[in-house]
């Protein structure tokens, strides 16, 4: 709602919908919904994911929550912030969420890493928020945990919040997922975006992904 009262100038205007409006110029085009998606047209980068998000962008979002397990998302906190946010707790109530399919859980390379499958040292490629649980999960099933994300800040900001929260070593490796790769004794794709996860799989053999 705080978001949409500046960008709109009305308060409590929780989804935007005079988002573009002032007298005499409500016309179609300009106002609501297609005001709202020029916005996020000309403020988000084009990347990995499409701007507004798509059906792919959700199902990927749905199989993370799946793999992360519903206790380990929002309004769960790692270190000094939430695990996403209300649309992951929203996500396992629905249909998509249901119909999506993930290989392994969190729960089940933690399972891996007590009966000692993944050595000592662990490299988790991707950055973002299944990330930390991962993290966290294998806290105390090895000794080092190595995070590696093409983009530098991303991967920055994870070992930081991860450093305040675990007590298990944590480097980073630049982005250098090759460098994560040699290092480690297992590595584990984060990622639940296909693409993404099909290229690094190419890319480095015997990996573990949840997709």
């Amino acid at each position: 709602a705080g978001l949409n009262a500046i960008i709109t100038g009305f308060p409590r205007n929780h989804h935007g919908y005079m988002c573009g409006y002032s007298p005499g110029t409500a016309r179609r085009g300009n106002f609501g919904l297609p005001r709202i998606i020029k916005i996020i047209k000309d403020e988000v980068p084009w990347g990995l994911t499409r701007a507004p998000i798509q059906k792919g962008e959700l199902e990927a979002l749905a199989m993370a929550v799946k793999a992360a397990g519903e206790d380990n998302v929002y309004p769960t906190r790692i270190g000094y912030t939430f695990v996403g946010d209300a649309h992951w707790a929203c996500l396992p109530h629905t249909p998509l969420y249901r119909r999506v399919k993930i290989q392994k859980t969190v729960n089940d390379i933690k399972r891996m890493a007590m009966e000692g499958l993944l050595g000592d040292k662990v490299a988790i490629l991707g950055a973002r928020f299944l990330s930390w649980v991962i993290g966290k999960e294998l806290e105390d099933c090895v000794d080092e945990i190595i995070i590696s994300d093409t983009d530098q800040w991303v991967e920055s900001v994870t070992l930081d919040n991860l450093r305040s929260h675990l007590k298990v070593d944590l480097d980073g490796v630049n982005g250098d997922d090759k460098k994560a790769y040699e290092y480690a004794d297992t590595t584990i794709i984060s990622s639940t975006i296909p693409t993404v996860v099909n290229r690094i799989s190419r890319d480095f053999r015997d990996t573990i992904s949840f997709i």
